[in-house]
């Protein structure tokens, strides 16, 4: 077989098809490693971004939770107080001094509900963040006992007989928003708490070394027997 022009040809006609193929193929390697990457980082950074949204929630929700046990601890001393006048109200011996704590008791209710806003707004805030059940719970129970008191405590056209029964039922209605605050603070407590950090434990030290637990054998002669 003799080299001829034909040959050159073919043979450079290879290598330009070869270099093509081999150009191609590392260009499609590359783009592959490109979008790869490209899709890691962009699923890293949606990752990043929905753990700081989910993060700005719990925020809003921790402080919403926060605001309702505040303002609660506000007025559990203010719906004592009234309870308390009511009862003096029921237990009163002659008329006027009934009625005259009456006006007083309609005074201080009507200086309350100057205050219902507040506590309205921390309760509709919280529910319409709160995303478990047991905390949206909680926050229902503490509505409905804080609107019996607040209802019960109005006693301006009722008579001692009367007003002996809202007492005992103002009582147990604060007792109910006492535990409906109390439930929703271990709630809390349990959604929105930190973990404790971990210690890392000391190693464990062995009382003794093996060298010392094990007995030494004697290497020395032994006696024979004469």
């Amino acid at each position: 077989m003799y080299y001829t022009p034909g040959w050159g040809a073919f043979a450079t006609t290879s290598v330009a098809s070869i270099a093509v193929v081999v150009s191609a193929v590392a260009n499609w390697l590359t783009l592959r490693r490109s979008a790869r990457q490209f899709a890691d980082s962009q699923s890293s950074t949606e990752s990043r971004f929905n753990a700081e949204q989910l993060e700005r929630v719990r925020n809003q929700q921790r402080s919403s939770i926060v605001e309702v046990l505040h303002v609660s601890t506000l007025w559990m001393p203010n719906l004592t107080s009234i309870c308390a006048q009511m009862a003096q109200v029921a237990n009163a011996p002659h008329e006027s001094e009934s009625l005259t704590k009456v006006v007083s008791i309609a005074e201080f209710y009507s200086n309350v509900l100057t205050l219902t806003a507040d506590f309205d707004r921390a309760l509709i805030t919280a529910d319409l963040l709160a995303t478990d059940v047991e905390t949206r719970r909680c926050l229902e129970a503490i509505g409905e006992a804080f609107l019996e008191c607040v209802t019960l405590a109005d006693v301006l056209d009722s008579d001692s007989k009367a007003i002996a029964n809202k007492v005992r039922q103002m009582i147990e209605s604060i007792t109910k928003l006492g535990q409906a605050v109390s439930d929703l603070r271990g709630r809390a407590v349990e959604l929105y708490r930190p973990p404790a950090p971990q210690l890392p434990t000391p190693p464990l030290r062995s009382s003794q070394h093996q060298s010392d637990a094990a007995p030494t054998r004697q290497t020395g002669p032994q006696p024979t027997a004469g």
